[in-house]
């Protein structure tokens, strides 16, 4: 977002007072923005004001573990944006230009209402009895209907290791994740090329994320190139993606990844992990423990400690429920998340999208709580669609099934949603 705007609306926002916002979306990520697209199309003079704790507009997450690492450049950091393959022109990663959004204390001013975004601000609590929201900076925002699309990951840090372990989540961490390996990349270039220069990169997790940013990096700084930086995938499964695709997938998978380059260690958990003073630098020691239980090969040669210099947690993100605990809503203690029903219904005027919200599922007759783009959208959109009058449910479901023949299970599958057995 503009610094000018920026830097104008912090400076009157803190003397504003707000009157009845008539919709307000907790959260600047996908399932907000579709849902204030679907409220102004069937409210076209609706009122609409997003509140976010990042200071970017809404945005697509997903590009920040395949795009912007494969078609970016020196400048992608600094302006968000890449150059397309298929229409060689630059893409944003931002759903709107900054000039969509209203100020939000400009909100009240136009006679068809609009979208106003208000970004730096953290919600403390959703009072469902008396609808309002009170921010971190104690002032009180009146709602008439609210939803709570809000998900954050956040990194318990390590003092003597703060600066070697990361999480992908939002922008910010993008742009520390980018700086970090691009410096060790650019490091590498200036030592001798000898067999002690090797510098590891591990990234821990099996799921979409951690597969997607593994082979990103790996294509970005390892492959084909005679590079020293090296990129290792610890998978706690059987194989990659084992949990959302079938086993002869998860092993096709797997085998092009490793065919690709990249180190992948199956079976294999993290036992322990401490910080070494090697040089100059700083590294993290990881004592790993492997399970030979699968016949793919594992890339680590019977390694059982790991010497890394960046560790990136990408294992998928459990939503912050804090601001569910203050405003006293109800959590699944199983999925995690804000407790909803098939309308994304919380309570009172309270909805919930996106991988914050475990709804029940009335057709497979059971509760989901899904982490994808996909799911964020439509969540999004049926929460805005039912803020309006709607009655819409989840309807949804996988576009493929199969039969797993080791264990004679019928499963759906659908990319971005786990397998269940039927």
């Amino acid at each position: 977002m503009d610094l000018c705007r920026r830097l104008f609306q912090k400076i009157h926002l803190s003397r504003h007072r707000f009157n009845l916002v008539p919709y307000l979306l907790i959260g600047g990520g996908t399932a907000s923005y579709y849902a204030s697209l679907t409220i102004r199309a069937r409210d076209p003079d609706a009122r609409v004001l997003i509140v976010s704790d990042e200071e970017e507009s809404p945005y697509r997450r997903s590009v920040l573990s395949k795009e912007l690492w494969w078609y970016g450049d020196e400048k992608t950091p600094a302006n968000l944006s890449f150059q397309s393959p298929s229409s060689d022109k630059r893409r944003h990663v931002c759903y709107e230009a900054d000039g969509f959004y209203l100020l939000p204390e400009d909100l009240d001013k136009w006679e068809h209402g609009g979208v106003a975004l208000m970004t730096g601000t953290k919600v403390e609590k959703v009072d469902a009895e008396n609808n309002f929201v009170q921010l971190q900076d104690g002032r009180k925002i009146e709602y008439g209907k609210c939803s709570i699309p809000h998900h954050k990951c956040i990194l318990e840090e390590n003092a003597e290791l703060k600066t070697n372990i990361s999480v992908i989540y939002d922008i910010e961490d993008y742009r520390r994740l980018h700086c970090k390996l691009d410096e060790l990349a650019n490091s590498l270039d200036d030592e001798a090329s000898t067999s002690e220069s090797f510098k590891n990169i591990v990234i821990l997790g099996g799921d979409i994320l951690a597969t997607e940013l593994a082979y990103s990096l790996n294509r970005r700084y390892a492959r084909g190139k005679q590079s020293k930086l090296r990129i290792f995938l610890l998978v706690n499964e059987l194989g990659v993606l084992d949990d959302i695709l079938p086993s002869s997938l998860s092993d096709y998978c797997t085998q092009t990844l490793q065919s690709q380059g990249l180190n992948v260690l199956l079976n294999t958990k993290i036992d322990a992990f401490s910080a070494v003073l090697d040089k100059s630098s700083t590294r993290v020691r990881l004592k790993i423990n492997q399970e030979n239980e699968n016949s793919l090969a594992n890339s680590s040669g019977g390694l059982d400690e790991i010497l890394c210099d960046h560790l990136i947690l990408a294992s998928g993100a459990m939503p912050a429920i804090e601001l569910a605990k203050n405003s006293r809503l109800d959590l699944d203690n199983d999925l995690g998340g804000i407790v909803a029903n098939e309308f994304m219904h919380v309570k009172g005027n309270v909805w919930a999208a996106g991988d914050v919200c475990s709804f029940f599922d009335r057709i497979l007759g059971y509760r989901r709580r899904c982490t994808h783009w996909l799911h964020a959208q439509i969540t999004g959109r049926i929460a805005g669609e039912n803020m309006t009058s709607g009655n819409k449910t989840y309807i949804h479901q996988a576009g493929f099934f199969h039969v797993d023949a080791r264990s004679r299970r019928t499963l759906l599958w659908n990319w971005g949603y786990k397998c269940k057995e039927i």
